[in-house]
């Protein structure tokens, strides 16, 4: 039975079946788990959280005194029930969420965007290092924060990533990507879905890196300095990984293994010509050039995305 309870009645042995509360108001990757230590249950308390609702079936009930009846504000509820007024709260928090704003209010969103995603993805890429399975489940909360980013000003969320992170070029890189893709897929009115897919795929086009010698020393930091042979592998490394370890869309496996691939069959790695090369594929390719075109390098310096191209 499920259980709407305030944080303050909270105890060891329960099963928190939900929060209520966005996910950046708690510390937690799953939004169920028993609690089966004081430190947890003390993490909870303190947090932004309303409140939660608890699954008696797999934990411990919220004590009734036999003289007392339950607040109204603790009351037991169907699951449909639950899962409407969720639905609900949500589309009314996603209208607040999404309304245009400045760049200087989002710059303070995005930062917190960022605080979380950073420890998500170094989650994934150390577990790629460690040659455990990837579990990319994590990530995905990030790329709904990223979309609502994004739809509240396109420029907050890349800018500050070019600030804050100049010293992890991969990590940068992966969140840039995947708000041009989330960008992209907008502005081509793809399903909603199919934007999630997109943003997801960008996260981890390179994923693969990873899986590349790790007495490998790039120049720079940046792989594609390495030698082609070996650079040119990561797709299908990445490819194998996610492929092998989680259970992804195939439209998000398609854009890490071909993203390499060109129009004109001269990519990698199977040499992909026009429209064999998959659509996410293709807007993968544009956005991961793109982003690269606006970092600096050892070998270029980074392009002015306002600058216009020269005619000649």
């Amino acid at each position: 039975m499920l259980k709407n309870i305030e944080i303050e009645e909270l105890e060891l042995g329960m099963f928190v079946h939900k929060m209520d509360g966005s996910w950046f108001d708690h510390p937690f990757w799953k939004s169920n788990f028993l609690i089966e230590d004081e430190k947890r249950l003390q993490t909870i308390k303190t947090s932004k959280l309303r409140g939660v609702v608890i699954d008696t079936s797999k934990g411990k009930d919220v004590n009734v005194p036999a003289s007392s009846a339950r607040p109204a504000t603790v009351s037991a509820v169907s699951p449909a029930s639950v899962r409407i007024r969720t639905i609900s709260n949500r589309g009314k928090r996603e209208a607040v969420s999404s309304m245009p704003t400045t760049l200087e209010k989002e710059l303070s969103a995005a930062e917190a965007i960022a605080t979380k995603a950073r420890a998500s993805l170094h989650k994934t890429f150390i577990a790629a290092r460690l040659g455990k399975a990837l579990n990319v489940r994590i990530v995905e909360p990030v790329v709904s924060d990223i979309l609502a980013s994004v739809k509240r000003n396109p420029h907050a969320f890349s800018s500050l990533m070019r600030c804050k992170l100049k010293n992890e070029l991969m990590f940068r890189h992966a969140l840039s990507v995947s708000a041009l893709m989330v960008s992209l897929a907008r502005k081509m009115k793809l399903p909603a879905q199919d934007v999630l897919d997109c943003g997801l795929a960008g996260l981890l086009l390179d994923v693969g890196v990873n899986y590349l010698p790790q007495t490998l020393d790039p120049p720079g930091d940046d792989f594609r300095n390495i030698e082609p042979e070996i650079w040119q592998q990561h797709v299908i490394l990445g490819y194998r990984a996610l492929a092998n370890d989680c259970d992804l869309p195939q439209a998000v496996l398609d854009a890490v293994l071909q993203h390499h691939e060109r129009m004109d069959g001269s990519g990698f790695p199977k040499a992909l010509e026009g429209y064999r090369i998959s659509t996410i594929a293709r807007m993968a390719a544009i956005c991961d050039t793109f982003d690269f075109l606006l970092s600096q390098t050892n070998k270029a310096a980074a392009l002015d995305p306002a600058a216009r191209a020269s005619s000649k």
